[in-house]
């Protein structure tokens, strides 16, 4: 699974994180890690669904467009961020059916 990625300021970091890949199996157990998560950070999760749509030109939407994306979009409110990002994607992928599932989880510090 892709690494969340930290918006802070005018910079986007990724948070690399060891382990199994969330809800991948029931009995999984989890490490935990300490992030510096300021007021106005916003922490980034995406499936790898998100990285792996395809073009017409066979091109996948990878992680370099998806921070490109998250660059431009950094400044709306969160819910529009986000649809922002998933938007990015399906234009990136026109017509060309999905292959696997799309998931963006952000969560903003407001305060």
């Amino acid at each position: 699974m892709p690494y969340p990625y930290l918006i802070s300021s005018d910079r986007i970091s990724r948070v690399e994180v060891s382990g199994l890949p969330l809800g991948l199996m029931a009995d999984a157990t989890y490490d935990e890690i300490q992030v510096d998560f300021g007021i106005g950070d916003t922490l980034v999760m995406a499936s790898d669904g998100a990285f792996d749509a395809i073009n017409r030109d066979g091109q996948m939407f990878n992680q370099h467009l998806f921070v490109e994306a998250m660059q431009k979009n950094a400044a709306q409110e969160i819910s529009l961020f986000v649809k922002s990002l998933f938007l990015s994607i399906t234009a990136f992928a026109g017509d060309v059916e999905l292959a696997d599932d799309i998931t963006i989880v952000a969560l903003r510090r407001t305060r």
